[in-house]
């Protein structure tokens, strides 16, 4: 992530939580269950909430039917 970027969400009129999450999501350090098996830690390899393959990133913003359903 660019230092401009970073600025840009450190700005942002929006509250911590939410500045600390969009600094996880574009730093893709968002605990997905494919980050917390990379990391070595026992985790079941699926999404938990719709028991796909593989909870990536894309999968948990895009890909997921919980996500599809919610940005409809």
């Amino acid at each position: 992530m660019d230092k401009r970027s970073w600025i840009r969400v450190c700005e942002a009129n929006i509250p911590p939580k939410l500045k600390v999450f969009v600094w996880q999501i574009l730093t893709r350090i968002l605990p997905t269950t494919e980050a917390l098996i990379e990391k070595d830690v026992e985790v079941l390899p699926r999404c938990p909430v719709c028991w796909a393959s593989k909870e990536t990133m894309e999968h948990l913003f895009f890909d997921c039917p919980v996500a599809r359903a919610l940005w409809s």
